[in-house]
């Protein structure tokens, strides 16, 4: 399962610039190109902070949504394979 090599990772932000609005939008640093992010993948991107490993992201945002563990991990791998 992709889980296990994901949840120990610690990931960290990498873009231009960020800001949460109206929408999330984040600026990224290859070809200054626009990603606006809904809230799960803005939760996700903010606590990227390079101390949290994927499975602390995890934890948390299952405390913030009322969502089965399973959906959330196939979330959250969308959104790092969509980030890279």
């Amino acid at each position: 399962m992709m889980w296990n090599y994901f949840s120990e990772l610690v990931p960290i932000k990498k873009c231009q610039k960020f800001r949460r609005d109206s929408e999330f939008t984040i600026v990224t640093n290859m070809s200054n190109k626009f990603l606006y992010l809904n809230n799960t993948a803005a939760d996700f991107f903010e606590l990227c902070n390079g101390k949290n490993t994927v499975d602390d992201i995890l934890c948390y945002l299952l405390k913030e949504y009322d969502v089965d563990s399973t959906i959330l991990k196939n979330d959250i791998i969308t959104i790092i394979r969509d980030f890279q």
